[in-house]
């Protein structure tokens, strides 16, 4: 049964299912995304049958069929929504990059089935808790905010964890893309070499060496980058203060984030935000069931 069943006929296309057991298709022009947390399942994806266990997602299309034929302690969990929950039916320049892309090109090549890595499953675990945490409380006037950036989170690392997987990146796995896939899925937590030699078990000259042959810059650049690319997606499709974005990716303090956003951008947060506040756009509340 779907816990969205208790709020209904709201504004907001975006759902959840805490239970999901592929029995009901979304609606007509709705997209789901469904993570297998534990257990596993036998399932028939537009009549190509798929044996899947924990650590995957499953991008489901408009026009993608899903029949569970088998399960063995199956908890798996779905989130569903409209696309003008992105704007993406607006101006191209609106949308989140590539993440749309995923619903096509996992459903022609993997039947929209994607394997995460281990070191990258915790971290779309939370993203997918914390999202359908905030759908069901909606504790404050954000919500919808709150959301939107965790889903563009998921989206994000399902779009390097594809690039990895189909290896069009054209890279083998190595001491620096471990690193990569901890920094992408820990960029919120206080990141050292110190810590990452300790993790992977390696020295700090070999570490710094092999990731700036694969990154073209160290490790604590690339981190400050990474933070900042998450910083304006934030600034640009929510509107979080800027106190719980800083709190959110890494920078711990306002008046930080501000200083360094400044220095790279030329601007200050605040007034980056209001040149594209174009694209914000918050609901006044509650949600519209589209699971189907």
């Amino acid at each position: 049964m779907s816990l969205n069943s208790k709020k209904k006929a709201n504004c907001v296309p975006v759902s959840y299912n805490c239970s999901e057991m592929f029995s009901k298709p979304p609606t007509s022009n709705c997209f789901q995304v469904i993570m297998i947390e534990r257990g596993c399942a036998t399932l028939r994806i537009n009549s190509e049958r798929c044996f899947l266990q924990s650590g995957v997602i499953i991008f489901r299309g408009k026009s993608t069929v899903i029949d569970l034929v088998h399960s063995h302690k199956l908890i798996a969990k779905s989130i569903t929504f409209d696309p003008k929950f992105f704007d993406m039916d607006s101006d191209p320049d609106k949308r989140i990059p590539s993440s749309f892309n995923l619903f096509y090109d996992l459903s022609c090549t993997n039947s929209g089935i994607l394997p995460l890595d281990p070191l990258v499953c915790p971290k779309a675990t939370s993203l997918f808790a914390e999202t359908i945490s905030e759908i069901m409380n909606q504790n404050d006037a954000l919500w919808y905010s709150r959301v939107r950036i965790n889903m563009i989170e998921l989206f994000r690392l399902a779009k390097e964890e594809f690039v990895r997987f189909s290896g069009k990146d054209g890279t083998k796995p190595s001491l620096a893309r471990s690193t990569l896939n901890f920094i992408h899925t820990n960029y919120e937590k206080e990141i050292t070499v110190r810590l990452l030699c300790e993790l992977f078990h390696t020295n700090h000259t070999t570490l710094l060496c092999e990731f700036r042959k694969l990154t073209g810059t160290t490790i604590g650049q690339y981190v400050l980058e990474y933070r900042l690319h998450l910083v304006r997606e934030a600034l640009i499709f929510t509107n979080l203060t800027i106190e719980e974005i800083a709190e959110k990716f890494g920078f711990r303090q306002a008046s930080y984030l501000s200083r360094v956003f400044r220095a790279r951008t030329g601007v200050a947060p605040g007034r980056f935000r209001a040149q594209m506040s174009r694209y914000n756009h918050s609901p006044t509340s509650g949600f519209t069931d589209v699971s189907g």
